[in-house]
């Protein structure tokens, strides 16, 4: 059986949906010779040479279509391209789908959050959302989601089909491992000039990861100078532009703030491994990856309980209400000053990482494959 996977909606930078894909198709890939796998990249995203490696077959398309434009004419290039690669299934990782393949399709979703985001950039995403996403829903052959919380999203306010809902769970990155050396260490603060003891917040610089609830509590314990000198470092793509509001936040509550931008691997590897403790303090997520890539490097973690994060955490945090700046305030001092603390909560991570695997998600999304290859029920 051949399967096409549909990924030129992701980019070069670190993302949720990076991370799923590679590992996610790679472990695929491993499981046995009976499925071949050809996944479509949009140029420059440097997925191919280790998709490659892994023997997946990759096809660069070299201007993928706009949203709007896969809702109006992608389906006649994709019925071309399915055809030319003799693919049986088409797996959907990116929106709006294309109609009418003439083959079954899955759809990915990570989350529901565009029918909550505001502004003009989320707008159209939003219409699209509230409007176009059941239909595309009742199009599909079946729904993969990446955690039970975002499978009950889609029940409740997509008015999604239980019975078509399969949830295949996410897992921590198989590249990120803590990083031990001291000289290693050095150096990536240096590079950063990160001179102090640190809180990392891992992610992009976005209204919904609620960093500034980090900050505040931060600036008070840094008032009562009861954790000593230290900072709060934030590594991921400022693609809104919310840095220098974070800096100003920063500056009036007196808390060193170092914005690195996105991380490569091996500096995102030190970071995990150097920090005091990760804060994730988001209105909403998905899965939380994240979360699992501290809990491998044994880096402590003190996330919200919002969205699909206690699920995938359980007791492998210590979780706080997003915004509830006094639980902040209380839960990071306790990280940072009482060590038996933040050893328990290094063994428990430790422990609750390895309830997700990206080999038991590729058996799960290898069986729907094998049950929908045999169906011969090619809806369009």
């Amino acid at each position: 059986m051949r399967i096409a996977v549909d990924g030129t909606s992701i980019g070069p930078g670190p993302s949720g949906a990076r991370t799923r894909l590679l590992n996610l198709y790679v472990a695929y890939a491993g499981l046995s010779a009976r499925h071949e796998i050809v996944v479509y990249l949009a140029p420059g995203t440097g997925l191919d040479a280790p998709l490659l490696g892994a023997g997946i077959e990759c096809v660069e398309v070299s201007k993928p279509p706009s949203p709007l434009g896969r809702a109006l004419r992608a389906g006649a290039i994709w019925r071309e391209r399915l055809e030319k690669e003799g693919a049986d299934i088409f797996q959907a990782e990116t929106l709006p789908i294309p109609s009418a393949l003439g083959r079954p399709v899955l759809l990915t979703l990570h989350d529901v959050r565009d029918l909550a985001e505001s502004g003009t950039h989320f707008g159209i995403r939003r219409l699209y959302a509230r409007y176009l996403l059941p239909r595309d829903l009742r199009r599909v052959e079946r729904v993969i989601t990446v955690s039970r919380h975002t499978r009950d999203e889609v029940i409740v306010q997509l008015r999604g089909d239980r019975e078509k809902i399969v949830v295949v769970p996410n897992a921590a990155d198989g590249r990120v491992v803590r990083v031990e050396d001291e000289r290693s260490l050095a150096r990536f603060r240096r590079r950063h000039g990160i001179p102090w003891r640190f809180i990392l917040a891992l992610g992009h610089l976005e209204k919904r990861k609620n960093l500034g609830v980090v900050i505040a509590a931060l600036g008070e314990l840094r008032r009562h100078d009861s954790v000593g000198d230290v900072g709060l470092v934030l590594a991921g793509r400022d693609e809104f532009g919310e840095g220098d509001g974070l800096r100003l936040h920063a500056e009036r509550e007196s808390v060193p703030l170092i914005v690195t931008g996105p991380l490569d691997d091996h500096d995102r590897n030190c970071a995990l491994s150097a920090a005091c403790c990760l804060a994730m303090p988001s209105l909403s997520e998905g899965f939380g990856i994240v979360p699992l890539e501290a809990m491998s490097t044994g880096c402590p973690v003190v996330a919200a309980t919002s969205g699909a994060i206690p699920e995938v955490v359980a007791d492998g945090a210590l979780l706080v209400e997003c915004g509830d700046r006094r639980g902040w305030t209380l839960a990071l001092s306790r990280v940072l000053s009482d060590p038996s603390t933040a050893e328990d909560l290094v063994d428990s991570g430790r422990r609750r990482v390895r309830a997700y695997g990206w080999t038991r998600s590729a058996e799960l999304l290898r069986d729907l494959h094998d049950e929908l290859g045999g169906t011969g029920d090619w809806r369009s």
